[in-house]
């Protein structure tokens, strides 16, 4: 993590934005700053005020510092609905963080490594702006659970996945079977599975293993996420 800027993380809804109405051009608020040379200022349509000073510089002279490379552009009469959504999402992003014990990204190389990822006849790929797994017979994931406070498991699945029917074992114990059947929308979306004490006490080394085994001939998955939450 040498690459991530140490320092103060800030909400989103009050991260700089430019204001500009249908028809204007922002980027022709951009004015050269005397005797520095490659470097601008926009203030007139930067959001919010304190940022009115901000210096636009060359990338490359930015080191160890918070930076925004591709700024987001919103009219002003829905400026307060835009920032209502996002404080909205930041709030529920804050509360799922704080419950999270344990998280894996199938399909990603680092965290299925980090999570010691198994399987046969699998197969991984991305939609939605997210990596998934499935397979033919079976995969599996450790996910750490130092002194069990983990008892939900939340998976998440895309809406348009349909005759698909697994099973999702815990510590080698049947939690749920699922059956996707579609009808769900173009959308990302989880189910959370409580899972019982007594398949938790078999838990050793502060971990679980979580397994997805297809049935019926179908396949298990795509799975899109998968978190060990607090209750």
């Amino acid at each position: 993590m040498g690459h991530v800027a140490q320092g103060k993380s800030y909400p989103l809804d009050e991260a700089p934005m430019i204001l500009a109405q249908p028809g204007e051009h922002p980027e022709d608020a951009v004015r050269a700053v005397t005797g520095k040379p490659m470097t601008f200022k926009a203030s007139s349509v930067i959001y919010p005020q304190k940022y009115k000073n901000l210096e636009l510089v060359p990338f490359y002279t930015i080191y160890d510092a918070r930076y925004m490379v591709y700024w987001p552009v919103e009219e002003r009469e829905g400026l307060e609905e835009k920032l209502r959504t996002v404080r909205k999402r930041e709030k529920e992003k804050l509360e799922l963080e704080a419950r999270t014990v344990d998280q894996v990204a199938p399909g990603e190389q680092q965290p299925e490594t980090e999570h010691n990822y198994r399987g046969e006849q699998t197969s991984s790929g991305m939609n939605k702006g997210m990596f998934w797994r499935q397979s033919e017979s079976w995969f599996s994931y450790d996910l750490n659970n130092t002194g069990k406070q983990g008892k939900v498991l939340r998976v998440e699945y895309y809406g348009g996945d349909k005759n698909r029917h697994f099973g999702i074992l815990v510590n080698g114990e049947l939690l749920k079977d699922v059956s996707l059947q579609g009808g769900k929308g173009d959308v990302i979306y989880h189910e959370d599975y409580r899972i019982p004490d007594t398949v938790l006490e078999k838990s050793t080394g502060g971990r679980i293993t979580v397994k997805f085994v297809a049935k019926d001939r179908t396949t298990a998955g795509p799975v899109y996420g998968i978190r060990l939450l607090r209750p």
